[in-house]
């Protein structure tokens, strides 16, 4: 864009000065700085000096727009800062909600799982962010520990709570389709 002529009704290309600049559509301020901060500051081998610690909000940007531009090393290391703030959030909802948007193929089983042992039951606006199909599937892999509770009664014994009990079997197949295409 830098190397093309600038129109003639304009005097200085888009990007050369501040009072023309090169305007990154659909890209917020908030977002571009969290991404400079981790491009001039690297994460790989900072010195204690060098460290930056970006919140939470701000690994979600750099997530998002490494995954826009193909910055596949940023987008590994905005995924493995993320990881462990995500999981201690405990958002169920939001952590497949971004690993849908942003294709972390990583987060999928994990984030299913976590949303089939929280205790809660899914609430309505939560509808909404997951998708109907979702909810629908998560409402079935619930049910199927009320369904394995349900042995107790009859002389099957289980003492596991629904945060212990693994889901992992019902997931993957009432997630198959969505979990072949990722790969997982």
């Amino acid at each position: 864009m830098f190397a093309l002529p600038a129109p003639e009704e304009e005097a200085t290309a888009e990007g050369q000065t501040d009072d023309n600049p090169l305007k990154l559509e659909g890209i917020k301020k908030e977002e571009f700085r969290a991404l400079l901060r981790v491009m001039m500051r690297p994460h790989h081998c900072p010195t204690d000096d060098e460290q930056v610690e970006l919140t939470m909000e701000e690994w979600i940007h750099v997530l998002k727009l490494s995954t826009i531009w193909q910055f596949t090393r940023l987008r590994r290391v905005a995924i493995n800062k993320l990881t462990p703030l995500i999981q201690a959030a405990e958002d169920s909802v939001r952590w497949l909600s971004l690993a849908r948007r942003y294709t972390v193929n990583e987060w999928l089983l994990p984030a299913l799982q976590a949303l089939a042992q929280r205790e809660r039951a899914l609430q309505l606006h939560e509808v909404e962010p997951l998708g109907i199909a979702t909810v629908v599937k998560i409402a079935e892999v619930r049910e199927s520990f009320t369904t394995c509770q349900a042995g107790h009664m009859h002389g099957y014994y289980s003492s596991t709570s629904r945060a212990q009990h693994d889901f992992l079997d019902e997931i993957r197949q009432l997630f198959a389709e969505e979990l072949r295409r990722a790969g997982v």
